[in-house]
């Protein structure tokens, strides 16, 4: 069962979210509603300073479940920023689909 640190577990209800890679992350912000994708961000947005603090305490390859569910989160917080904050709408105006995208792991999974 997927859990996150204590203090986060307003954030149970966007475990969905908490996906491994960058291509899984834009695929659910593009098939997602942007009411969906906004909810989302207003969820993880007054947790931010307090993520960000508890993901310092540990070097990336020591991560424990909860904590690394909740980089996950905050990774998929970086794709709904992008279209809550500057387009209202989950698809990028005038871009490409992320299917005409070719990605390449030089190491780690995000």
């Amino acid at each position: 069962m997927t859990t996150l640190p204590p203090g986060f577990e307003n954030l149970a209800p966007y475990l969905d979210w908490a996906l491994e890679t960058e291509p899984e992350r834009s695929a659910k912000r593009a098939a997602s509603r942007f009411e969906d994708v906004k909810r989302f961000y207003d969820a993880v947005f007054p947790l931010l300073p307090a993520a960000l603090i508890h993901l310092q305490a540990f070097r990336l390859e020591h991560l424990d479940a909860p904590s690394r569910t909740l980089l996950q989160l905050l990774l998929s917080y970086a794709e709904a920023a992008l279209v809550v904050e500057n387009f209202g709408q989950v698809a990028v105006p005038d871009g490409y689909g992320i299917e005409r995208f070719e990605v390449r792991r030089l190491g780690g999974t995000f």
